[in-house]
């Protein structure tokens, strides 16, 4: 999986990439929380650094077909996206 922090293509991006099994594993109950986890602390770094959008996703995570969440600023809540992966991933 990929995180994907975008700013502008003066400062560049920051990748980040990690095993699913970091993040989806064990009972839908403990990936909900862990996603939801995840997408805070995102919205807080986006918050607070003022970055346009991070993509959560599989690589390339800015591909329609692969991104799972895109956040932008004008967004706080991703309960709706959290579930929708969980759906997606078969969890």
């Amino acid at each position: 999986m990929v995180i994907l922090l975008s700013f502008d293509e003066k400062y560049g991006d920051i990748v980040l990439n990690f095993p699913e099994n970091e993040l989806l594993i064990g009972d839908k109950t403990d990936m909900k929380l862990r996603l939801k986890k995840l997408v805070n602390y995102l919205v807080s770094l986006q918050q607070t650094y003022d970055i346009p959008k991070i993509f959560i996703g599989y690589e390339p995570a800015t591909d329609e077909d692969s991104v799972l969440i895109e956040m932008n600023r004008d967004k706080a809540n991703y309960d709706q996206e959290i579930e929708e992966v969980l759906a997606k991933t078969g969890h």
